[in-house]
């Protein structure tokens, strides 16, 4: 089986050597002066993991402890620097320590760094043990990462390992920490204690954060005080792109067009580079002859080049079984790494099977093995990858790239439609949430109201006008709809004028029903206008299903107890209530676990869950 594998390092001379500079003077040399911190920023695969790999190197030869961990947007498993003092519990036990990898481990061996760090380690492991899994006698499970014990034994010990040896701490994805990571960092940026034996380096995808976020202070303060030394990660080079493709593969002269055409396309992303190549293959552009690749093209322009990596990983994922995609689904749903047994209870195989899945997704580079604790975890093999697996319809069998309003979008607008506590703004809600799932520039939100529809919610509409003889077809028609339908007026050789014979001036049309299976609570119009786009098959669908859960939030509303009722006590439990509404769910879907994940606005791996213990009913 071909694998694809870049060995040799390529380009990046100008940020490695702001680091080497960086280095000398802040460690080596002492000088109080220059910065210790080291912030570096880049798009998804742009190589921010490569080159920390690469600074790790040549700070180990510089005898120069470097301690890396990432940040994940998942507040239950993300600790980073718990992950970094494990990793420094490893790095004492040679040969059999997993989380150091072979070339580490050589460095390693060089310097006085993990005799250093057994000492260290001994000495702070009565306020370690707690919360390292290392110190745990088996059978204990450790504490969480979090809280004032925590915080106080992982700030001492890392200021104290700073004190004996020069060390870095490199945490990636920052803007993905929880408050707990954020505070350590805090207070490990802006510690005084032997700051000239302490590096702080930071890896982020975004280098200007919205105000908002709880970490944009803190780089301001750190910025005014001079102490920040900023790197931005730009696209390789031509020549370095070049330089790549041949590291990857051996190619005959026959591929020089197609490779001209890549160099141009790839936006100088490395990652992206890479997932292209495997496109090609597995899409049999190229094909191994003997010792060399070659094309099976006559000229470039007949492959259609993916846009965006996202959109690559997509077409990547239709060369994998339904069965592979869904073990995916479950690895971008967990958002962390998973050991067999949980992807087999989520995904509902047999350990078997799964064996067999996993094989087949890690060979067609997906997924990655890492070892921890004596167990194997499996994870995806790139964060970008991800997005690309959420905004792609799994349960199918069919990948289909929705750009950015996929299935994480839906989520985020729906969370909030059981959240209002009135109608009026419920109804306003739902518009504005229609509208920007479908990219619609107007639209209007009929409600029923004691058997009659009448106007519940307008956007950019003149409300005068809409109720005025020109709109009379468009209500009326959204008060008859009983299915969703779309519309495109015109098209090409058209007579658009003859076709808005009302002077609308409209391209395309969308009416959905608010209904939960007979019982309907109102209807949804949107509409764009001849200088915007057609709505398409994707757009209804998408806005089909969000309003369904609409319908089900205004029906949830509608049966609330009224303000005026005297208060009574509960008499269910929480649990017995989200029961009941996903069973009602999952009878208007028909047992269909798929189509109530999307009306609940849950993910599938939590319905599953959720049906596995209660022992639900499901197709």
């Amino acid at each position: 089986m071909l694998t694809i594998t870049s060995a040799k390092f390529v380009g990046r001379d100008t940020e490695f050597q702001a680091f080497r500079d960086l280095i000398a003077r802040r460690i080596l040399q002492a000088d109080p002066a220059a910065h210790d911190v080291f912030i570096m920023t880049g798009p998804p695969g742009i190589g921010k993991s490569r080159l920390l790999q690469e600074f790790k190197y040549h700070a180990l030869m510089k005898e120069v402890g470097f301690f890396m961990a990432t940040s994940h947007d998942d507040d239950v498993s993300s600790a980073p620097f718990l992950d970094i003092i494990r990793r420094m519990v490893h790095q004492t036990l040679g040969a059999s320590g997993p989380m150091v990898g072979s070339q580490t481990r050589r460095l390693l061996a060089l310097t006085a760094i993990p005799k250093n760090l057994s000492q260290l380690l001994d000495k702070h492991r009565a306020a370690l043990t707690p919360f390292i899994p290392e110190f745990r006698a088996e059978g204990h499970p450790p504490e969480a990462a979090r809280g004032p014990a925590w915080h106080k034994a992982a700030f001492t010990f890392l200021s104290d390992t700073a004190r004996v040896i020069p060390a870095v701490y490199a945490v990636e994805d920052l803007h993905l920490a929880d408050e707990h990571t954020l505070a350590m960092f805090r207070d490990l940026a802006l510690s005084t204690a032997d700051p000239s034996r302490r590096l702080v380096l930071v890896g982020s995808t975004y280098l200007d954060l919205s105000p908002a976020h709880a970490l944009a202070p803190l780089l301001s303060q750190l910025r005014t005080a001079g102490r920040v030394t900023d790197v931005r990660l730009e696209g390789l080079k031509a020549i370095e792109i070049a330089e790549l493709i041949r590291n990857m593969l051996q190619m005959d002269r026959s591929t020089i067009p197609l490779v001209k055409r890549i160099i141009q396309d790839c936006q100088g992303n490395p990652l992206f580079v890479e997932e292209l190549m495997k496109l090609l293959i597995e899409e049999r552009a190229i094909y191994c002859e003997t010792t060399r690749f070659r094309t099976n093209l006559d000229r470039p322009e007949e492959f259609r080049f993916p846009t965006s990596l996202a959109e690559c990983y997509v077409r990547r994922l239709n060369h994998l079984s339904a069965d592979a995609r869904r073990i995916l689904a479950v690895l971008a749903a967990l958002r962390r790494p998973a050991d067999l047994n949980a992807l087999a209870e989520n995904a509902g195989f047999e350990r078997a099977r799964m064996g067999e899945l996993l094989v087949e997704a890690e060979r067609k580079g997906f997924i990655r093995k890492q070892i921890d604790e004596d167990r194997v975890n499996y994870k995806l093999r790139h964060p970008a990858m991800r997005d690309a697996v959420m905004s792609t319809s799994l349960q199918t069998g069919q990948p289909s790239y929705r750009g950015e309003r996929g299935l994480r979008e839906i989520l985020e607008i729906n969370k909030g439609l059981f959240t209002e506590a009135s109608l009026e703004a419920l109804h306003s809600r739902i518009l504005e949430g229609a509208a920007l799932l479908s990219g619609a520039e107007r639209g209007f939100l009929l409600a029923r109201n004691d058997g009659e529809m009448r106007v519940g919610a307008i956007r950019r509409f003149d409300a005068e006008k809409l109720l005025g003889p020109a709109y009379r077809d468009l209500i009326d028609k959204a008060k008859s709809v009983s299915s969703p339908q779309r519309t495109v007026v015109g098209g090409e050789g058209a007579d658009l004028a003859r076709a808005n014979p009302e002077g609308l001036g409209l391209r395309s049309t969308m009416f959905l029903p608010l209904s939960v299976g007979a019982e309907n609570f109102g209807a949804l119009c949107l509409d764009n206008s001849l200088a915007g786009a057609p709505f398409r098959e994707e757009d209804l669908k998408l806005t089909t299903e969000f309003a369904e859960q609409a319908a089900l939030a205004i029906r949830s509303l509608q049966r609330a107890p009224g303000a005026d009722k005297e208060p009574e006590a509960p008499s269910k439990t929480l649990e017995s209530v989200e029961l009941s509404y996903i069973r009602e769910v999952l009878t208007y879907a028909g047992g269909n676990l798929a189509q109530a994940s999307r009306i609940l606005g849950v993910p599938y791996v939590t319905l599953w869950r959720k049906v596995k213990k209660h022992q639900l009913a499901v197709k």
